[in-house]
């Protein structure tokens, strides 16, 4: 289980980058559905600390049909309970896609 940051700008912040997560990967969806062959997304889930400092999502495809590979991934790391830590949360959404064809 992942443990969220204590503040809620930051669960806030989780709340909209999953949202955006998961609407980037229906247009991507979409959009390989449009060109012929509907891609595949499986949900990988990574812990931090075994959860107890967060950890993140990810959607990943590589079919090899629309793309070789695309990654779609929202993370919130936290340490809350780490006095010694020069920061308490970050979240962040990054994404990676290769399209099979080069152009």
């Amino acid at each position: 289980m992942r443990i969220a940051a204590n503040s809620i700008k930051a669960q806030e912040i989780l709340l909209m980058l999953s949202t955006l997560q998961n609407d980037f990967m229906e247009r991507l969806l979409s959009l390989s559905e449009l060109l012929g062959n509907r891609a595949e997304f499986k949900s990988i889930e990574w812990l931090r600390d075994a959860g107890r400092h967060g950890g993140g999502l990810r959607f990943e495809a590589s079919d090899g049909s629309i793309f070789n590979s695309a990654s779609i991934n929202v993370s919130q790391v936290q340490y809350d309970d780490s006095a010694d830590k020069s920061f308490s949360s970050a979240t962040a959404l990054s994404t990676i896609i290769h399209p099979s064809h080069p152009l």
